[in-house]
């Protein structure tokens, strides 16, 4: 359900507003597959198989992907020491 096209692409611009508010980088907003691409790239992401177009329609490839960006989110709570939401 996270990972359909009504929901991901929210999901992902949540994630990355609270990114870019905790870091102070400017992180262009999530929109379609191309910005969703961009991010990974900006955040360095670790991702297993490449960014392309039919990797990203997969459920798993973007069930990967919102993993590593909780995971990035996480850290940078961490090292702000603060958090600015606490639902999605």
């Amino acid at each position: 359900m996270l990972c359909n096209d009504t929901t991901f692409f929210d999901l992902a611009e949540a994630l990355r507003s609270e990114i870019s508010t905790l870091t102070g980088e400017s992180l262009a907003p999530v929109t379609d597959v191309a910005s969703i691409a961009a991010l990974a790239k900006a955040r360095e992401l670790h991702l297993e198989g490449d960014l392309t177009t039919e990797n990203l329609a997969e459920t798993v490839f973007r069930t990967q992907l919102l993993g590593e960006l909780l995971v990035d989110l996480q850290a940078c709570r961490l090292m702000a020491k603060k958090y600015c939401c606490t639902d999605l």
